[in-house]
């Protein structure tokens, strides 16, 4: 259970962020769009979730920065179930497993979005 400050000037009741020891605002739009997702709603501020998601990512900024997605670990891109369907294949550059909206022919390539964008100079 997350800690909570009451102001006593006000009365009001606000939450203690766990990193920081903050008190802070939670926007009623995120607990709403929490709510019947079975998520909870984060324990820290926005700018303690801001940071510990940068540092969770670091290592997949990085290598989208250098240009080497070697190390970064495989995704398959796309959902598991949908209205849609789609094809399972890899990708021709690096191998990575990839979901198709099309049936892959055997004599075409196809890419993941980092090895098209990589392709095409972008």
């Amino acid at each position: 259970m997350q800690p909570k400050l009451v102001e006593t000037n006000t009365g009001k009741i606000r939450q203690v962020c766990i990193d920081c020891g903050e008190p802070f605002d939670r926007d009623p739009g995120e607990v709403e769009a929490r709510r019947g997702t079975g998520l909870p709603v984060s324990p820290r501020c926005p700018g303690c979730r801001i940071t510990r998601r940068d540092e969770r990512n670091a290592s997949v900024f990085e290598s989208l920065r250098s240009g080497d997605l070697g190390n970064v670990r495989a995704t398959v891109v796309g959902p598991d179930e949908g209205g849609e369907r789609l094809y399972p294949a890899d990708c021709s550059g690096c191998q990575r497993p990839i979901r198709l909206p099309f049936k892959p022919r055997l004599d075409r390539p196809v890419f993941c979005r980092f090895c098209l964008d990589a392709r095409s100079g972008r």
